[in-house]
């Protein structure tokens, strides 16, 4: 429970204390005190919490609304530490001033709960996954990463903190032509540095780091790849890269404190037929079209 949420229990405890006394007085004729609300204004002239409880019971009551909050606010404890002062507004809003004291508290309940300051103790039920940095698996982290990774893992710290059951993630993008594109850098790099026929593609990747991965498989494997088929080779090439430029991902981030409940690999989706099977279940839905010579998603249907 933070603070603010015990001032208001203290706050509901005297309204409740006076509202029970006027009831069995029989100054105020309501069966129950009614669900009510203790919020923060708007204004801050308006103090620092407001209390609409007399508007709910004036029907039942047959009094105007001010005039009960007058009455309880009449019967609140008059040796309340918490409390500067009480004003009734408006049709019969009653208005706390706390004094400025409860402020040197706060300090003091910080370093009794330390990092479990401000942490909700209770879980609400909710999942939430932050999926956050997912890099692309081919090149080095960037700047952008770090400031992503920064926020991705506040964020979701800050949501735990909260209540929620956080889950989070790093995609890692296996696939598609970016993927394709590395291994065909990769197997270039490979023949090169065995003297065999190479050709790098367009637009490939032409940095020192492909070369000083390929130099790395030799080192393990050796030119046992070399027999394969180039089909073959790029997996194999794309694997062994991969896996180390993950593992050089974990290593960074977690430098800086990021640790991940879960690396999902995009390849999982094709492997297991997923993405095939999604497709099929949208176009029977009626949520696919084709045009251009692709598939698209009905998006728009959906805001």
């Amino acid at each position: 429970m933070n603070f603010i949420e015990n001032i208001k229990i203290k706050l509901r405890n005297s309204i409740d204390q006076s509202l029970c006394n006027l009831m069995e007085q029989d100054k105020l004729r309501c069966s129950a005190i009614p669900p009510y609300v203790i919020e923060v204004p708007r204004e801050k002239d308006h103090g620092d919490f407001a209390v609409n409880v007399a508007m709910l019971m004036a029907k039942e009551a047959g009094m105007a609304p001010r005039k009960i909050a007058e009455m309880i606010v009449a019967g609140l404890p008059a040796d309340d530490s918490l409390v500067n002062r009480v004003e009734v507004a408006g049709a019969g809003f009653i208005n706390f001033y706390l004094h400025n004291r409860w402020l040197y508290e706060i300090p003091h309940v910080i370093i009794k709960k330390g990092d479990d300051y401000g942490r909700v103790n209770d879980k609400n039920g909710i999942k939430v996954q932050v999926e956050f940095v997912s890099a692309n698996p081919t090149g080095d982290l960037h700047m952008g990463n770090a400031r992503g990774g920064a926020i991705g893992d506040t964020l979701a710290n800050i949501l735990d903190a909260a209540g929620y059951e956080v889950e989070k993630e790093f995609y890692v993008n296996d696939s598609g032509n970016q993927v394709a594109l590395f291994g065909l850098s990769l197997e270039a790099r490979y023949l090169e540095l065995l003297d065999e026929p190479f050709e790098l593609p367009e637009s490939g990747y032409a940095g020192q780091d492909v070369i000083d991965t390929v130099k790395e498989a030799l080192e393990e494997y050796g030119d046992r790849w070399l027999a394969l088929k180039p089909s073959e080779r790029r997996i194999k090439l794309i694997n062994f890269a991969l896996e180390r430029r993950l593992e050089y991902i974990k290593r960074t981030l977690g430098r800086f404190g990021i640790e991940y409940d879960v690396w999902f690999k995009e390849s999982s989706l094709y492997n297991s037929n997923a993405v095939d099977d999604i497709i099929q279940k949208f176009s029977e839905m009626g949520y696919i079209y084709e045009k251009e010579g692709a598939r698209w998603f009905k998006s728009t249907l959906f805001g």
